[in-house]
């Protein structure tokens, strides 16, 4: 089995093209971005046995735990790298989690994190590697048994 890996982001002008194509908005939003997170989280999910939770601050391993996310049905939570956010924290509380995927090492999400997640009785496996390239292919190691992963570059700047 050969598994592709691609990643994009497509961006969709304004609302009323949105509205020339009978698509409904729904404005989803919160002060912070790990509040819009929970909120994107309890509009899709009432409850779930899994969560994939990644660091708020730097998007490349929330981006490549997408497909793992859809792999569980999980929503992907965020979280500062140095603790637990209470917004998060209330939405495991919420969705009943039974076990989170952090997706990167701990100077992504602490081990202060991962202590508060044990605390709290939620089963934790980590996916990391010694950097996001490697955090991805790892990712994609869950998918399936064989993965072939296609990027460019030796770096990934963040904005």
């Amino acid at each position: 089995m050969l598994f592709l890996l691609t990643l994009s982001i497509s961006l969709i002008g304004n609302k009323s093209a949105l509205a020339k194509n009978n698509m409904n908005l729904k404005r989803l939003e919160g002060l912070n971005r790990y509040e819009t997170c929970s909120k994107v989280a309890s509009d899709g999910w009432s409850k779930s046995d899994y969560a994939v939770i990644c660091n708020g601050q730097e998007f490349p391993d929330a981006l490549s735990s997408a497909p793992l996310a859809k792999k569980y049905n999980a929503p992907i939570l965020l979280t500062e790298s140095g603790k637990l956010t209470d917004s998060t924290k209330v939405q495991l509380q919420k969705l009943k989690v039974k076990k989170v995927f952090i997706v990167g090492g701990e100077g992504a999400v602490s081990l202060k994190t991962e202590n508060t997640l044990k605390t709290m009785k939620i089963n934790i496996e980590r996916i990391c590697g010694k950097d996001r390239f490697e955090t991805s292919t790892n990712v994609a190691k869950k998918l399936t048994e064989k993965v072939f992963l296609l990027y460019q570059g030796s770096t990934m700047k963040t904005p």
